[in-house]
């Protein structure tokens, strides 16, 4: 029996934007302030499949900015599908991701209940695990 706060893949929810965010908090913060926030062009419409799964592709000029061993927070923002019931205070989630494993990224966007409300919770982005 679960504790009622898994993460639940969110299908059909729709990408609006995305942004490189230097990390503020790893000792790779000094070396990144070389280079600075920036928005990902997106390539057409981007929504989840059934399992929360969508793929973001940084393209070569902007991700030939980032520094070579760089860690980046990877700022997604979504809408949700129409019929989503759940109520969230961000439309916002961030992922720690690293250059080496791009400049294309699988990711799931899934929906982490609050243990203490029934219908309300939070939006999370995490790399899609390679099999």
């Amino acid at each position: 029996m679960g504790l009622g706060f898994e993460k639940k893949p969110v299908a059909n929810a729709v990408i609006l934007s995305a942004a490189v965010v230097p990390p503020a908090d790893t000792a790779e913060a000094a070396s990144s302030r070389t280079w600075s926030r920036f928005e990902i062009p997106l390539r057409g419409r981007i929504i989840t499949n059934k399992d929360g799964e969508f793929i973001l592709v940084i393209p070569p000029e902007p991700f030939a900015r980032l520094p070579a061993a760089a860690a980046f927070d990877l700022v997604v923002r979504i809408r949700p599908p129409q019929e989503y019931t759940g109520r969230y205070d961000s439309d916002t989630a961030t992922v720690r991701l690293k250059k080496s494993d791009g400049p294309t990224y699988a990711l799931v966007l899934s929906w982490t209940q609050d243990p203490t409300k029934s219908n309300k919770g939070t939006f999370a982005v995490s790399s899609k695990a390679q099999t």
